[in-house]
């Protein structure tokens, strides 16, 4: 079946000129889901829900979401299954301000092993990246296109399909780029590398790993373990594969198999001390493992496994020693449970784990 969805952002609460509301690539300024902003939530909606600010209907197909930066919102959509479009629209009045779009057609069939997707669920998945003078974003057909915020042109363009041969799966592309130093990095998971470094302002390619296995519908995030800046990232269907791959070389560290899981699509999160926890839908459940460096050697270390905790599609988050987890597993109806060291509470949608 296919999905066609227009986007349509509504911004409700309060807008701060404050750079600590930025929201520059995906989940936000630290990739975890945390904002460092000072103005905090209502503790409740009042009885007609929160003031609306405004609204832009305008917009094209996708299920992406929007980065903001200095006062600007970008988002990546989809129109006529023809074309993706980069949208800068102001924070403050939602007017669009500018765009750049680019030729990105469907296939005619879908041949997915062959890098062919007609479309499913049409429209843009990722999350745009953004860093003080240029927009990174990844199309669901593999195009990696930087674009200058001050001319509004693009600077640099690779296709990930073509370049690396990647096998699309079912559903296209869906991560989004992240930025280290002076790169970009994105994760073809194809049989000629598993992920790459692009320099940010040629795009030459700086390092490529070993193949680490094959696609899914996560993300690669920046984590320090034992000192050491390590691309992670959850790759590999049905065996899923949480790979360590050292961040200024490109070199496999690391790589935990023990957790399964048909459609990897919620992307890992790190807790922190080596820590990170996996978990997916299809009565998957969820892990929680440790790599340690011990003598120059990494090491994985399986923490936990539990079936009470299946985060099919959502990122989990974890804030101030525990781990909170929209259990929406596809196939036990959207309903996770609360879980503290010791306790199995009453059903909720949120799974509380504390790892103190």
């Amino acid at each position: 079946m296919t999905h066609k969805t227009v986007l349509e952002w509504t911004v409700v609460g309060i807008i701060t000129a404050s750079t600590n509301a930025d929201w520059p690539q995906f989940q936000g300024p630290n990739r975890d889901g945390v904002s460092t902003d000072t103005v905090k939530l209502a503790n409740a909606w009042p009885t007609n829900g929160p003031v609306v600010l405004w609204q832009n209907e305008k917009l094209g197909t996708g299920y992406g979401g929007a980065a903001i930066e200095s006062g600007k919102v970008y988002i990546l959509d989809r129109v006529n299954d023809r074309q993706d479009v980069l949208r800068c629209l102001a924070l403050a009045t939602g007017l669009e301000e500018w765009t750049y779009a680019y030729d990105a057609p469907e296939d005619v069939q879908n041949e997915p092993a062959k890098g062919k997707f007609k479309g499913s669920y049409n429209g843009s998945r990722n999350v745009p990246a953004i860093d003080p003078k240029n927009v990174y974003t990844l199309g669901p057909f593999g195009d990696l296109t930087c674009v200058d915020k001050n001319s509004h042109k693009p600077v640099w363009s690779v296709n990930l399909i073509t370049t690396y041969g990647v096998a699309l799966g079912n559903w296209g592309i869906c991560q989004s780029p992240v930025l280290y130093k002076n790169a970009v990095i994105v994760a073809p998971l194809s049989t000629q590398a598993g992920v790459v470094a692009f320099d940010k302002t040629t795009g030459h390619e700086l390092w490529k790993s070993e193949p680490i296995g094959d696609i899914t519908w996560t993300s690669p995030a920046v984590s320090t373990v034992n000192g050491v800046d390590q691309i992670v990232i959850l790759c590999n269907r049905n065996e899923p594969h949480l790979t360590g791959i050292d961040a200024v070389t490109g070199k496999k560290l690391w790589s935990y198999n023990g957790w399964k899981c048909p459609n990897p699509i919620a992307t890992h999160t790190d807790c922190g001390n080596g820590q990170f926890f996996v978990t997916g839908g299809y009565r998957s459940g969820c892990a929680l493992i440790k790599a340690v460096l011990d003598s120059g050697t990494w090491n994985v270390q399986e923490l936990f496994k539990s079936k009470e905790c299946g985060a099919q599609a959502c990122k989990p988050i974890f804030y101030q020693n525990h781990i909170y987890a929209v259990s929406n597993d596809a196939e036990t109806s959207g309903q996770g449970n609360g879980l503290d060291q010791t306790t199995l509470i009453e059903p909720v949608h949120v799974l509380v784990r504390s790892l103190g």
